[in-house]
């Protein structure tokens, strides 16, 4: 099935011929516009996924040896991703019209990044007791 599909960049807008190939071939039951829009939303996925093994972990594999701590360093990856994903919402809401979607992930991780540098940095440090 071929699909005219135009994206916004900050370059401006870009239209071009896709050519989506699918074993789904019942027509009624699989119409192209729906397959055309589930290809979009699998490419979010496919997003997702990159920006965690890619851009969190940087190629890293997980340290853990045991199941629990594999269990708890997924956990950790994903609560840091969602907390990021929420900020970008939060940023993009200010500007009307703007898709969450759009927003920088990578932007988004260094920001975030920076601020606990910066934090690290300026907050007071404990006294040590004397002994």
């Amino acid at each position: 099935m071929e699909c005219e599909i135009t994206i916004t960049t900050s370059q401006g807008h870009r239209t071009g011929l896709y050519r989506l190939v699918t074993n789904l071939l019942d027509h009624h039951r699989y119409p192209a516009s729906n397959l055309v829009s589930l290809y979009h939303e699998r490419w979010e996925v496919e997003s997702a996924y990159f920006a965690i093994l890619k851009t969190m972990l940087g190629g890293r594999v997980l340290r853990s040896k045991t199941w629990a701590g594999i269990a708890q360093e997924v956990y950790a990856l994903l609560s840091a991703y969602q907390v990021l994903r929420i900020a970008i919402a939060d940023a993009t809401e200010t500007t009307p019209g703007a898709d969450p979607d759009r927003g920088s992930f990578s932007v988004a991780l260094q920001c975030a990044r920076d601020q606990i540098i910066c934090w690290s940095a300026c907050r007071p440090r404990p006294e040590r007791a004397s002994h």
